[in-house]
């Protein structure tokens, strides 16, 4: 049994296996480590700066479901700081994007809640605001300078910022982006993945980025060269993003655990076979669920069990005064145990 693995602080998911061998051709770094999880396989690549060590899985197939999944093993396995989601998206303004222009959230709106109505689908929207640190670090930067490349066409890339919907399925329907845009102008992309991610990394430490390539307009018109384009474009964002040190984490955590949390483990981490393959160390991690015994309801059903013995929850304080028991010790010792517990 050990604690989080503390080889990288930065994951990187995508969701195809031809967005994986993009990713692995245009990203400027080398195969150190492998870590495999279940069917999950985690790559470990290293750039010429030690510091900027990352890993990279593939989902291998398209949906929110999947990538949360993903997200969660990750987590579970990893002590990360960012998980960083990669890959194509469909673009929705042809007169302001380029196929190959890049797109990043500060906002994801999950478009498939709603009510189904005889007239068609009523689209009640769910939202994740994904507005970290990060994101606001790579708003405030001079992106337009980046040595980004060209989209489709000769013109320098474009970056843009805002909301990012996402859902379950390939949109070859122009008609149904412009539905989508007449509830939510702030929309500047589409993509399939996003909304589970975000909602794995939810309530956690660990924030997270989404970086979309504009690949076709959620119509029909969808080409290899695009995709290639704007892949490139995605991952040239991210690795400018990693060596001008804006990816940095801006400080200690102050999302902070309960005492129970601290100190139960909701599942053990081992690695049960190392094997070397292709000269690269490919780790098999198992992961163990463990009981969890909340402390708090440990402490409230002793207290019940000796107000068995004593009339009020008085008799039992001055019980315990007697015998010189620090009953605040029993009842739960910090402030949140105490509000928890109720006495």
């Amino acid at each position: 049994m050990q604690e989080k693995f503390k080889d990288i602080r930065i994951a990187v998911i995508v969701a195809l296996a031809e967005e994986y061998q993009f990713f692995r051709h245009y990203f400027q770094s080398k195969l150190v480590e492998k870590f495999t999880v279940g069917e999950l396989s985690i790559d470990i690549l290293q750039p010429d700066d030690p510091k900027q060590r990352i890993g990279l899985t593939s989902v291998n197939r398209m949906g929110n479901v999947g990538a949360a999944v993903a997200a969660t093993r990750l987590l579970e396995v990893f002590d990360l700081d960012l998980v960083v989601n990669i890959g194509l998206a469909g673009g929705v303004d042809k007169d302001k994007q380029t196929l190959g222009d890049i797109i990043v959230a500060n906002q994801i709106r999950y478009y498939e809640t709603g009510k189904l109505k005889p007239e068609g689908l009523e689209i009640a929207p769910q939202y994740s605001d994904v507005h970290s640190s990060f994101v606001r670090a790579l708003e405030t930067s001079d992106v337009a300078g980046w040595p980004l490349g060209s989209s489709i066409g000769g013109a320098p890339r474009r970056v843009s910022f805002g909301t990012i919907a996402s859902g379950e399925k390939v949109i070859a329907e122009p008609q149904f982006m412009k539905s989508l845009l007449s509830q939510d102008r702030k929309i500047i992309g589409v993509e399939m993945e996003s909304y589970g991610i975000a909602a794995a990394v939810h309530g956690r430490k660990e924030k997270f980025l989404l970086i979309r390539g504009i690949s076709d307009f959620a119509d029909a018109e969808k080409n290899d060269k695009a995709r290639h384009s704007a892949m490139e474009g995605a991952i040239r964002f991210f690795y400018e993003a990693l060596r001008r040190d804006l990816l940095k984490p801006p400080g200690p955590s102050t999302v902070l655990a309960t005492p129970s949390e601290a100190k139960q483990p909701k599942h053990t981490i081992t690695v049960s076979a190392r094997v070397i393959e292709g000269g690269v160390a490919n780790n098999y991690v198992q992961i163990t669920r463990t009981t969890v015994i909340n402390e708090f309801d440990l402490r409230r059903s002793l207290i019940k069990k000796m107000l068995e013995n004593f009339p009020t929850m008085g008799d039992l304080k001055i019980f315990c005064f007697t015998l010189q028991i620090d009953f605040e010790e029993i009842a739960g010792i910090t402030r949140t145990e105490k509000s928890c517990c109720n006495y």
